[in-house]
């Protein structure tokens, strides 16, 4: 998929759902059509929301989960130069113990593609996305981002820089208005995708910055804070794909984000009786896994992912391990 919903870019959806630029994406674009499937468990030693990855608090809890997708888009319109794809994705999981951790995400997009040369592009991506957690809404939003993509000779592959523009609405009734979470972000990166002399083999590295403000008002009324969700982040994440022998292929994903907040922190002031402190918060994530074809189209994918967030808040402070395994249907 060109693009796609991704409500957490450090969650364990986005993985699922490869954010990054594909190899076919930019070098193999004959399908007007693509449909994408999966379904699978997983483990989880401590499960969180994937929705907002900053938002949420550990459950310190373990607990198996199913999960299921469904993506599907087509070339609706495209001329020599200009081409028009739009899709639709679907995105749930369901706990064996923790229902209230269930989400369902739907997505819409649509993506724009103009091509000035053989070398380069531009593209407009526009999405729009609706989240239940627990059968329960719980997010709406949308985001626009224009990209310009170079292709550079095949050996050093392509470049993606991009900004991006989002706004989300939550649905949960606020308590205290510093904990205001509907918010605009707006950021910036690009992306370097780099294919490896092994066939079917290939790197990718990105780095972004981003800002996202709330609407919480300056002051926070009577309390004296501002929103605890205002915050600067800077992330980099790097990606491997090697092809190994009996057609399993390798996967490699590492990602650091560090992020600044930029107000003092209401949640650790209540916990601490009156500490006052801004939140600051490094997030490393690690995740490996093999997949191999099993039938035209089905491949079976197991993987290993990691999760340790370093905060300064205690509550926000936690690590997670999960084991999980997928079957996979593509078109393509």
């Amino acid at each position: 998929m060109k693009t796609i919903l991704a409500l957490d870019p450090t969650g364990d959806a986005a993985v699922r759902a490869r954010l990054l630029l594909r190899r076919r994406e930019v070098f193999d674009l004959e399908r007007s059509w693509q449909v994408e499937a999966y379904a699978g468990f997983e483990w989880d030693d401590n499960v969180t929301l994937e929705s907002g990855v900053n938002e949420v608090l550990p459950s310190n809890q373990e607990d198996f989960r199913g999960l299921w997708g469904l993506a599907a888009s087509a070339r609706t319109w495209a001329t020599e130069r200009v081409s028009l794809s739009l899709g639709f994705r679907h995105d749930q999981t369901k706990h064996d113990k923790l229902g209230q951790f269930d989400l369902i995400s739907d997505s819409l997009f649509g993506s724009i593609t103009m091509r000035s040369s053989g070398w380069l592009s531009g593209r407009l991506d526009v999405v729009a996305y609706n989240t239940l957690q627990d059968l329960d809404a719980e997010a709406t939003g949308g985001l626009i981002r224009p990209n310009l993509i170079i292709a550079f000779r095949q050996r050093w592959g392509v470049l993606r820089t991009f900004a991006q523009f989002e706004g989300t609405e939550y649905h949960d009734h606020t308590t205290f208005a510093p904990l205001e979470r509907d918010a605009i972000s707006y950021s910036f990166g690009f992306q370097h995708f780099l294919p490896l002399r092994r066939r079917d083999s290939w790197s990718a590295v990105s780095v972004s910055w981003a800002r996202t403000l709330t609407q919480a008002r300056p002051g926070g009324g009577p309390d004296g804070f501002d929103g605890d969700f205002d915050y600067d982040s800077w992330r980099v994440r790097a990606n491997t794909r090697l092809a190994l022998p009996w057609q399993i292929q390798g996967q490699l994903d590492v990602s650091y984000a560090h992020d600044d907040y930029r107000n003092d922190n209401l949640l650790h002031a209540i916990e601490t009786l009156g500490e006052i402190r801004k939140r600051r918060d490094d997030t490393l994530i690690g995740r490996i896994g093999i997949s191999r074809p099993i039938l035209n189209h089905v491949k079976v994918e197991v993987y290993y992912r990691g999760t340790r967030r370093f905060s300064n808040i205690d509550l926000f402070d936690y690590d997670k391990h999960l084991v999980g395994v997928l079957l996979r249907f593509s078109t393509n």
